[in-house]
């Protein structure tokens, strides 16, 4: 469901429900095997990443992120893990947003290959309403 006229993520909020705020994708290779409880180590260089990251409860060492995988869903060599973000408020709104708090690859949720290996989220309906 698109809304028409809408210039913002506030529009689409209704529909998708903070969805980048509560999940990200990382890709891995076709070829690796997964499992409940296993972990993931990833070198994050963008320290904005990095706070996106530790937002939604990542533990670093040093520029290293360590992925436990719980709550996650595989496609391919896309791996969606579900972790809510700490600033998302009951609301479904951020308590960081226009604060230097805030990542700023929130403003770009959809924006495919943020780093080497990751993006945040497959489905933001705002990001696919600006780009047609």
């Amino acid at each position: 469901m698109m809304i028409k006229n809408c210039n913002n993520c506030l529009c689409h909020l209704k529909v998708c429900q903070a969805e980048c705020c509560k999940e990200f994708s990382l890709i891995i290779p076709k070829t690796q095997r997964i499992y409940k409880g296993m972990i993931i180590r990833q070198v994050i260089n963008d320290p904005d990443l990095i706070n996106y990251y530790k937002l939604h409860g990542i533990k670093f060492e040093g520029k290293i992120g360590i992925f436990k995988l719980f709550d996650y869903k595989r496609d391919g060599e896309i791996l969606t893990l579900y972790m809510r973000c700490n600033a998302l408020t009951e609301q479904n709104l951020c308590s960081l947003h226009n604060t230097n708090q805030q990542p700023k690859v929130c403003h770009y949720p959809n924006k495919k290959g943020i780093g080497a290996n990751v993006y945040l989220t497959q489905n933001c309906l705002f990001k696919k309403k600006v780009v047609k």
